[in-house]
C-alpha cells in the first residue's frame, strides 16, 4: 500500500512507509496536521471513518461557532447539550425568528434556514422534488441514514450551492419528471450541477457500482 504515501485523508497525511496487521486490519503511519503521529487503520482512511487525531476531533467538536452565519442562520450564543450530548446554539433567521438548532446540522450543511422562510421562499416542501434534496444530504451527512456507508462515508458531498438552499438546486435541476430518480453521472463523483441528472429506474440500475457496464473498481 504503498501508493498511500503522501496523501491527505481529512487531517491526516500517510508518512509510512510501513504497515502492520493488527486483528486483521491493515495500518499506516500518519501525521495529522496538529503534529501527532500515529498508526491509523487504511480501511478507516479509505472510508473516511477518520479524519484526524482524537485531540482535534474534540477541539471541532467543541469550537464555537457564536457570530458565523450558515446560510440565514446566524450563530448567537451557545445553548450547551441536550440529553444525547448533542452540542445546540441559539440562532436568529434573517427573517427575525430566534431558534435553538443543532450545531452539527449547520456545519454539516442539514440546516441552513428556519422553516417559515423554506416554505414561504418556494412552497414546495414535502414534494417528490423535495423529497430528493432532503434524501441527498441525509445520504452524506446523516451517518444514521441506511445510505451514508455509501456516499457520506465514502467522502461524497454536496456542493455548496446545493446546500444553500432548495431553490438552488430546484434552479439546476428543475422539477423531477414522474418515474425518474436523481442519479450521479459519476458514480464516484459529488452531488453537483452537471454531475446528477433524473433518470428511469433502468437507467439508474446500469449506473450502479456493480454494474458490468461500469468499468470504475470501488474499493
Amino acid at each position: 500500500m504503498t501508493d498511500l504515501i503522501g496523501k491527505k485523508f481529512g487531517k491526516w497525511t500517510a508518512i509510512g512507509p510501513e504497515t502492520f496487521i493488527r486483528k486483521k486490519n491493515k495500518y499506516v503511519l500518519c501525521r495529522c496536521d496538529c503534529g501527532k503521529e500515529q498508526q491509523v487503520p487504511i480501511h478507516n482512511l479509505m472510508y473516511s471513518y477518520s479524519k484526524q487525531c482524537m485531540s482535534c476531533s474534540r477541539k471541532s467538536r467543541t469550537k464555537s461557532v457564536v457570530g458565523l452565519r450558515f446560510g440565514s442562520y446566524i450563530v448567537l450564543e451557545d445553548v450547551g447539550k441536550d440529553k444525547s450530548g448533542n452540542f445546540l446554539v441559539k440562532c436568529r433567521c434573517d427573517c427575525g425568528i430566534i431558534k435553538i438548532v443543532f450545531k452539527g446540522m449547520l456545519t454539516s450543511g442539514g440546516v441552513m434556514r428556519c422553516f417559515r422562510c423554506t416554505f414561504v421562499t418556494h412552497n414546495m416542501s414535502g414534494t417528490p422534488t423535495y423529497r430528493v434534496r432532503a434524501s441527498m444530504l441525509a445520504n452524506c451527512y446523516n451517518k444514521k441514514n441506511n445510505y451514508y456507508r455509501y456516499c457520506g462515508a465514502r467522502g461524497i458531498i454536496v456542493c455548496d450551492r446545493w446546500k444553500e438552499s432548495f431553490e438552488n438546486f430546484y434552479a439546476d435541476m428543475g422539477e423531477r419528471p414522474k418515474g425518474c430518480h436523481m442519479s450521479r453521472i459519476d458514480i464516484d463523483g459529488n452531488y453537483e450541477p452537471g454531475n446528477c441528472r433524473w433518470v428511469t429506474c433502468k437507467e439508474n440500475n446500469n449506473n450502479r457500482r456493480n454494474s458490468p457496464t461500469n468499468k470504475k473498481i470501488v474499493i
